[in-house]
């Protein structure tokens, strides 16, 4: 390489390489859990809770339970095992994974679309990941990374004919979002529909059953050994009935305005720092390109790219709608084609600078850098502020439950926790009696309450458990206080009240924490028998 060719690399890169990391540093601020307590809150909680007891020996599904993929539990586990059971080990498995997705996403538009696009896109999905994620251990974090890799490798595959290397990796990674989540692995439809028609529109045709083999054996491979341990213990139902059966009954319960409803949701989360604005445009001038006949999948890598970033995107809108419900993080796999798009935005802004004359250009490169340093500032002011609300003002109020709960109890005791999502499982570390039971199901159905409620009473009374947690809020049903109103459990009070009954005879509220409204109760000794006195 020459003097001159290093400099103009240099001068069209330095900000890229000085830039970037910085404002992923800054990305990590908002994360930034006080003692891995937030990372353990809501749904993460549940996740490290089942990784903890993966570790502890126990099986999920079978003995700990929650509705996503084993991938994830595992993972959890991983994460766990890297820094000795504390939830740090977890966040950092989550920032590799968040590494992963932006260096992805650098290599997939700079390689179509250049290293301004790259910069661009880059600091854009920056500023946009952390107002989509509650907490670092979420299903999407890993999901992004699988995605982003198996859309690289798609778009580098894609310059050439299919070959076989990338039908084993496609298998591979396809498997792996699968078993995090299976509406996940919209990417790897994505994949096999685009690599379909190359073959046909090659006219190799003898290629594609060779494909589809690899493909479907490397996927098929992938997922036996993720699930191994379910098939060799025979829990391959019970997965099955978590992952799809619930799946299926959780989505039907919304009626299709409520889909409707979520796409909406979805394209406000995306729209902020105006990604809504260049992905809605860019997708529809895609969209009249189709139609003009200018834009064809033969015009090198930006036709290429921009159908498939458009049909990735397409596809991610109905998968991110199956449930027909609107939590921001189910919208984060939205971001990459979203990026996608801003790569294209600002390549096609270039061409048309370079084809208006030297103003044109010169007030490009104006509008570009105004809006990388907005995208610079804001990152910096929204990661002070994060910093400040995560780590500064956190104020544990579950801290004084714990801390009793571990001086007295032995590593051997057991609990259940009622009403909460794993927070309290996790941090205080022990065995449970019963798998994890929320109150969210009795807040809104009361013949669910009934269900679930019967059950968890029966193993509580079976299993006798050192302590019971009651975590319920007000708006549902404690554990053993009777319900808000008979007629609410038509048919089912009485079964309920008689065993409440008797669990109150056998546990003794031991603490009542005003500050979390958690309530601490504890095995007491077995009621004496009152024996008739006889005759002095």
């Amino acid at each position: 390489m020459s003097l001159v060719a290093f400099r103009n690399l240099l001068r069209s890169s330095w900000i890229a390489l000085v830039s970037v990391p910085v404002l992923v540093g800054l990305f990590f601020f908002r994360w930034a859990p006080h003692n891995g307590a937030s990372v353990s809150l809501g749904d993460s909680g549940i996740f490290l809770y089942i990784g903890q007891q993966i570790n502890n020996g126990l099986i999920p599904y079978a003995d700990v339970w929650d509705d996503k993929g084993p991938l994830l539990f595992y993972l959890n586990a991983l994460g766990l095992r890297l820094w000795h059971g504390s939830p740090l080990g977890v966040v950092l498995l989550a920032a590799i994974f968040a590494v992963t997705f932006f260096a992805f996403v650098w290599l997939s538009v700079r390689r179509v679309n250049g290293t301004r696009a790259a910069l661009f896109a880059t600091l854009l999905t920056i500023n946009l990941l952390p107002d989509i994620f509650m907490t670092p251990n979420t299903v999407e974090i890993y999901c992004l990374a699988f995605q982003a890799a198996a859309f690289y490798l798609m778009i580098r595959e894609f310059d050439s004919t299919p070959q076989l290397t990338y039908a084993a990796l496609q298998g591979a990674l396809a498997a792996a979002l699968f078993q995090i989540r299976p509406n996940s692995a919209g990417v790897s439809v994505l994949y096999c529909l685009a690599c379909i028609y190359c073959l046909v529109r090659k006219g190799a045709l003898a290629r594609l059953l060779p494909h589809a083999v690899i493909f479907l054996v490397s996927f098929a491979g992938a997922n036996c050994l993720i699930l191994s341990q379910l098939i060799l213990r025979g829990h391959l139902g019970e997965y099955a009935d978590a992952v799809f059966g619930f799946s299926l009954h959780y989505s039907s319960t919304a009626s299709p305005l409520r889909h409707a409803y979520a796409i909406g949701v979805g394209l406000l989360k995306v729209s902020p720092y105006g990604a809504g604005v260049i992905a809605g445009g860019v997708a529809l001038d895609i969209i009249v390109s189709l139609r003009r006949k200018t834009l064809a999948w033969g015009d090198g890598f930006s036709g290429r790219h921009a159908i498939l970033a458009s049909l990735l995107f397409a596809i991610e809108i109905l998968c991110s709608a199956v449930s027909g419900k609107a939590f921001e993080h189910y919208f984060a796999m939205w971001l990459l084609p979203v990026a996608l798009f801003a790569g294209l935005f600002i390549g096609k802004c270039e061409l048309l600078a370079a084809a208006a004359g030297a103003d044109s250009q010169r007030f490009a490169r104006a509008m570009f850098l105004g809006a990388c340093s907005v995208l610079a500032f804001s990152s910096f002011f929204e990661s002070a502020r994060s910093y400040g609300e995560t780590v500064l003002k956190f104020k544990d109020s579950r801290s004084a439950v714990i801390q009793f709960v571990r001086q007295h109890s032995a590593s051997s005791d057991s609990l259940f926790v009622w009403g909460d999502f794993g927070d309290l499982s996790f941090r205080i570390g022990l065995r449970p009696a019963s798998r994890h039971i929320t109150s969210i199901y009795a807040a809104n159905d009361p013949i669910s309450y009934r269900t679930i409620g019967s059950e968890a009473l029966h193993d509580v009374e079976k299993s006798r458990p050192r302590f019971v947690l009651d975590c319920a809020p007000d708006v549902s049903f404690p554990l053993f206080s009777a319900p808000r109103s008979a007629t609410e459990l038509v048919g089912g009070a009485d079964a309920l009240a008689d065993t409440k009954e008797r669990l109150r005879e056998s546990y003794r509220l031991v603490l009542n924490d005003a500050a979390s409204g958690v309530k601490v109760y504890e095995l007491g000794p077995p009621p004496r028998s009152e024996t008739p006195k006889g005759p002095s």
